[in-house]
């Protein structure tokens, strides 16, 4: 795209200076004004194609800022799943402490008792 816009205003430099030399010799103008209607015509074209990048070049900037609002979500989500997962598995690891505990507990009473 800069150098769509480096074209364009070169053109529009051409344009200017083949006006303006139009202007001061009419006697011999050094551009025919074909020439600079040419040159009018490709700076124009030159502008459109520039706005439509630009105008693509917006739309392309917000779905990226789109996608990546949407991806932090769904990183955050899963985020949060695997906290309450983690959560959920120290959780039963300490019933399973306790189960354990228990068993054992309940192994040496058998075993005193037996005795």
């Amino acid at each position: 795209m800069l150098s769509l816009i480096q074209e364009r205003d070169f053109l529009r430099l051409l344009v200017s200076r083949s006006s303006s030399s139009q202007s001061t010799s009419s006697t011999s103008p050094t551009v025919d004004i074909h020439q600079v209607e040419n040159l009018r015509d490709q700076v124009n074209r030159l502008q459109e194609k520039i706005e439509i990048l630009t105008k693509k070049n917006t739309q392309i900037t917000n779905e990226k800022d789109d996608l990546i609002r949407i991806l932090n979500e769904k990183v955050r989500s899963i985020q949060y799943e695997l906290l309450t997962a983690r959560t959920e598995v120290e959780q039963t690891n300490e019933k399973l402490n306790l189960i354990n505990d228990e068993h054992a507990t309940n192994r040496l009473t058998i075993a005193s008792l037996r005795t």
